[in-house]
């Protein structure tokens, strides 16, 4: 199964509630791991989940240490050895009398070690998976991230067999953020293997909260009614465009600029609506919002970068004004911005979410290309401000 959704959608945090629950049950094996881009040993999420299982084996009672020793001993001998060097703690299961001497055959190429190594790890994973009652859970975290050498181990020991699959009760499933994956990325070909093989997959999709879901949660943190929390609820939604995790980050801010605080006269959570809606947005939340600024089409884009010369936001009267001078689409591109919340509108204004995003657009241009750019709407606003008499556009284009 493969959990799939942007940045802080919440992806992780159900894999943990359900890690919980397995491991409350105490009827699973979870084992999870996580892949980092800066990370340069392949296979190191997966060895590194299956080195966590080998230091749970040593505290286990002796029984199973011995009977997972005795097993792996049996079934793979001396070969072990090369498996110890990507899993540390197998060592102590496999015990001080062990030949740790025996390594990688020295006239090996790097491709026949890799599928030497792929190949061992397939025999782990399946005397492991004979050796317990319980099913083995495999989670691996930012899948978007994963190395070549993982994704051909993962579908090595998914392949194996339809039914020795079923036969070593283990499971599989990840999260990714399935925005960064390209269609040719080899996660989603493994998969598209996997079920042309007849191994079955299933995708679950994580979308962001509704108006209304987010109500219910913002509702239930501040132990208050869905209509008293609905305006607060609608801001948090635009701010953060429904995502649960930044929801809580942005209440936390609030929480800590004394704008989201309990009222002892009135007994409950009370809020200040103005102040909020001017507020900044934390640099951890301006950062998802710029992953969303950076996919927004040319013509927005284009639209944002000249508001960025205006500062953090600019009428839209002036906004109109520069539209019929310059000949070029702007109102239409910014309210599509203002719906992907890169701008608010309030009074009049169109605003950046956040200075970042300004900022953001601003640096889209090439440092040569800005003074260019700036006297081109400077004129352009100056000669309609000269027509029209108008001081206050002037001032503007000055």
């Amino acid at each position: 199964a493969m959990i799939c959704g942007t940045s802080g959608i919440g992806k992780s945090k159900l894999s943990q509630e359900f890690a919980r629950s397995v491991n409350d049950d105490g009827r699973s094996i979870f084992l999870s791991g996580r892949f980092d881009r800066l990370e340069s040993q392949p296979l190191h999420a997966i060895s590194s989940a299956f080195d966590k299982y080998c230091a749970w084996v040593t505290m286990e009672d002796q029984s199973t240490a011995e009977k997972v020793s005795t097993a792996l001993k049996e079934n793979m001998g001396d070969e072990m050895a090369c498996l110890v060097t990507v899993m540390p703690n197998l060592a102590n299961i496999l015990g001080d009398d062990f030949n740790f001497n025996q390594s990688s055959k020295n006239d090996d190429t790097a491709v026949d070690a890799q599928k030497r190594l792929r190949y061992l790890f397939c025999q782990f994973v399946d005397v492991i998976s004979r050796c317990h009652e319980e099913p083995l859970i495999l989670f691996l975290d930012d899948c978007q991230w994963i190395d070549n050498a993982s994704v051909a181990l993962l579908n090595q020991i998914l392949m194996i067999s339809g039914s020795a699959i079923k036969d070593h009760r283990f499971f599989f499933f990840g999260a990714c953020r399935d925005d960064e994956m390209s269609e040719s990325h080899p996660l989603n070909s493994m998969l598209t293997s996997m079920n042309c093989f007849g191994t079955k997959t299933t995708k679950i999709q994580l979308t962001s909260m509704s108006k209304g879901a987010l109500n219910e949660m913002v509702s239930t943190e501040l132990s208050l009614l869905p209509r008293i929390t609905r305006s607060l609820a609608n801001i948090l939604h635009h701010k953060t465009k429904g995502s649960p995790l930044f929801v809580k980050q942005v209440m936390m801010e609030l929480y800590k600029q004394r704008l989201l605080y309990p009222s002892l006269s009135r007994r409950r959570w009370v809020w200040e609506t103005n102040k909020i809606l001017d507020m900044k947005i934390p640099d951890n939340v301006a950062t998802f919002i710029t992953n969303t600024f950076d996919r927004l089409s040319f013509e927005v884009v284009s639209a944002l970068v000249v508001l960025s010369c205006f500062g953090a936001s600019a009428d839209i009267s002036l906004i109109e004004v520069l539209e019929r001078e310059i000949q070029q689409p702007l109102i239409a591109p910014l309210d599509d911005a203002v719906a992907h919340s890169v701008l608010g509108k309030r009074n009049g204004k169109l605003y950046f979410m956040h200075d970042k995003l300004q900022e953001a657009a601003y640096s889209k241009m090439k440092p040569e290309e800005r003074c260019l750019h700036h006297n081109r709407y400077g004129l352009a606003l100056g000669f309609v401000a000269v027509r029209e008499r108008d001081d206050r556009l002037l001032l503007t284009a000055v």
